[in-house]
């Protein structure tokens, strides 16, 4: 027998950002926000009906400022703010510096620390992997014959 699955899903999603350089281009800063709303509906075939037919949302900002210290040397400071319907609120720091001896490389040396935002399966995933039965199980293990040994 098969098993349908069906998924209805919607997604609005707004984002903005801007960013500005000051002290005659030696710093920068950029900043922004966003929102999700996410509404989904499996019919049951996927999820739990308790929790199907769901409309979530999900609101960050952010910023970050940037400054050459010296042509070669940029310090970087940033930070992120996530909230919404199915997550605690979250706070994402980040500092780095960055070592530019020429154009063409750089090295970097930051901390930071981050999350991913969880998705519908991570939460609520729901499949059968078969059907349910509640006779006993009739397989039998197959008796297989080793392979031929090899005398030297």
């Amino acid at each position: 027998a098969r098993i349908g699955i069906e998924e209805r899903s919607d997604v609005l999603h707004f984002e903005g950002q801007n960013n500005w350089n000051f002290q005659d281009d030696r710093g920068r800063v950029v900043y922004g926000a966003s929102y999700r709303n996410t509404k989904v509906n499996t019919s049951g075939t996927l999820m739990n009906l308790a929790n199907d037919d769901r409309s979530d949302d999900l609101y960050s900002g952010y910023g970050q400022v940037e400054y050459k210290v010296t042509p070669q040397v940029r310090l970087v400071g940033a930070a992120r703010f996530d909230d919404g319907t199915l997550i605690e609120s979250q706070f994402s720091p980040k500092g780095a510096i960055v070592f530019s001896p020429d154009e063409n490389h750089s090295f970097r040396v930051s901390v930071n620390q981050a999350f991913q935002t969880p998705n519908y399966s991570e939460f609520f995933l729901q499949v059968p992997v078969a059907e349910p039965t509640t006779a006993p199980s009739t397989a039998t293990p197959t008796a297989r014959s080793a392979p031929p040994r090899r005398h030297r």
